[in-house]
């Protein structure tokens, strides 16, 4: 049998809740850092909760914060992205439930599958029965995915249901400022606006393009000012060859957050909310990987840290087929 191919698992450095605009999302936000406050002392205070939301608006980072908080703390806690299917194996998640915390990316690419929608309602009654938490992300909440196993659907619906949107232009502007205030830099609002109105305005090429400058103004020995910006677009465009100026997408982007909720009244809806750290891997999850498929791994623990946080949203809603 083929070796599986190791994945980088590693949690993101900008990826905690001191990073992350709350702004309209507080009681998104609030409910995942008290759920995670609570297994610190021993006791899940649900067995599944639930965010959804299109790409970019939080979703990954949220994942991982409550991993890495929940590390911080002393616990386990593992992150698995189901963004990476093709490289893993349903066995993985065999013995997860001696985690206190899983944190599942990514939902919606299982469904249809039918060894792995079985795997994962197996780890949810095991997790259950631990004690355990399970955290999970998709693009629609769980009656909308398409699964083929009903009583998954209903398992990830147990928990609070929270819908997370994107930033306003204002927000953004307040979530850039943010992420540059925990890397030590200060930027005016004058330097954000001209950012925001000069390059992509979604978060991921933002924070990107905030990574670039941050190295930039490090090696000059310059503060982020609107003069040296210009400096830097007209290097950077020269660079590039004029492919990622302030017209478009910045090189180098790595996925990052946004969010905001709005709210919906009915069952499984995914409702709105109004509501610096260290690095790390997920060590267990990167040996599993390392296993030949379908062959079962031993002791399921936990996985790295490290942090900073952007923007979401989320009004929770409780589901209540509970089997």
């Amino acid at each position: 049998m083929s070796r599986q191919l190791p994945l980088n698992l590693r949690l993101k450095d900008s990826s905690s809740f001191e990073n992350f605009l709350p702004a309209t999302n507080r009681e998104a936000v609030a409910r995942l850092h008290a759920a995670v406050a609570a297994l610190a002392r021993g006791r899940a205070p649900e067995p599944v909760l639930f965010l959804c939301g299109a790409p970019g608006t939080g979703r990954t980072h949220l994942l991982q914060a409550a991993c890495r908080e929940a590390q911080s703390a002393g616990g386990s806690a593992l992150y698995i992205p189901f963004s990476e299917i093709a490289a893993l194996a349903p066995a993985m998640l065999e013995d997860l439930e001696q985690s206190a915390l899983v944190c599942l990316d990514d939902i919606e690419r299982i469904a249809g599958k039918t060894d792995w929608e079985a795997a994962v309602f197996a780890l949810c009654e095991r997790l259950r029965a631990s004690g355990g938490m399970l955290l999970v992300a998709g693009a629609r909440p769980p009656r909308e995915l398409g699964l083929q196993l009903p009583d998954l659907a209903t398992r990830l619906g147990w928990g609070p249901v929270y819908a997370l949107a994107p930033l306003g232009d204002d927000e953004r502007l307040e979530a850039v400022r943010l992420r540059a205030r925990n890397r030590g830099l200060e930027m005016p609002e004058e330097v954000a606006r001209y950012i925001l109105a000069r390059y992509p305005r979604d978060l991921d090429s933002l924070f990107a393009l905030l990574d670039r400058l941050d190295v930039a103004s490090l090696a000059e020995q310059r503060r982020l000012t609107i003069p040296f910006l210009r400096s830097f677009d007209s290097r950077d465009d020269v660079m590039d060859g004029g492919r990622s100026g302030p017209s478009s997408p910045s090189r180098g982007i790595t996925p990052s957050l946004e969010g905001r909720g709005t709210t919906s009244g009915k069952k499984d809806d995914c409702k709105d909310a109004g509501g610096r750290a260290s690095s790390g891997t997920n060590a267990e999850v990167e040996r599993r990987l390392e296993q030949p498929p379908g062959t079962a791994s031993g002791d399921g623990r936990d996985a790295g840290d490290r942090a900073t946080p952007e923007a979401v949203a989320g009004t929770a809603t409780e589901e209540e087929g509970k089997a």
